[in-house]
């Protein structure tokens, strides 16, 4: 009996120890790009609209929880026409409103975040692009501020692995490798 009260109380120290801090996405804050080759030219295109949490303690980032949620239908390549059949053809906006990611898991050889010193973790998660979900490692670099996170990271995608449509221009079709790179600002939710 004495064996389980103290295992109990271990257990129950430890859990109160654990500072969850609840974090959440400031889009005015945050960016996206994207760039791909169009065979004669390279699209650069844009998005700032995002949503999304970060939970976790700094004590140990490998246990934080990613969610967010990126809007398509503000992606800019600065051409009209180029968007809209990118919205409508490519992304098939109307049927695949929303492109998200969530954390699976994380990876990082200091467990601990120090306050206003940059980290270097690897986030595992799920990409849900275009109906097809796939699984990606995302290197990613973290700075905690006690009061804000940001994460500065990117991803290099394939658009066939989630067909998506690449657009043709006379016999030049659009590449399919796709460069991200994103500024993800968090701030903290009070609690």
């Amino acid at each position: 009996m004495r064996k389980l009260f103290f295992v109990l109380l271990l257990f129950s120290a430890s859990f109160a120890s654990a500072q969850i801090q609840n974090y959440k996405v400031t889009p005015e804050q945050s960016s996206l790009t994207f760039d791909v080759s169009a065979q004669m030219h390279q699209v650069h295109g844009i998005s700032k609209d995002f949503s999304g949490t970060i939970s976790g303690d700094p004590k140990d980032v490998t246990n934080a929880k990613i969610t967010i949620r990126l809007d398509p239908k503000n992606f800019d390549t600065e051409n009209q026409k180029r968007d809209k059949v990118m919205r409508e053809k490519s992304l098939e906006i109307e049927k695949y409103p929303f492109i998200e990611f969530e954390s699976t898991a994380i990876e990082a050889a200091n467990k601990s975040l120090i306050p206003n010193q940059a980290a270097d973790v690897m986030v595992k998660g799920v990409l849900k692009l275009h109906g097809v979900e796939k699984q990606v490692n995302i290197p990613v670099r973290v700075l905690w501020e006690e009061q804000q996170f940001v994460a500065d990271g990117e991803l290099d995608l394939k658009l066939d692995d989630y067909t998506v449509f690449r657009p043709k221009v006379l016999f030049f079709r659009l590449q399919n490798e796709v460069k991200v790179r994103f500024r993800i600002s968090a701030e903290r939710i009070p609690e």
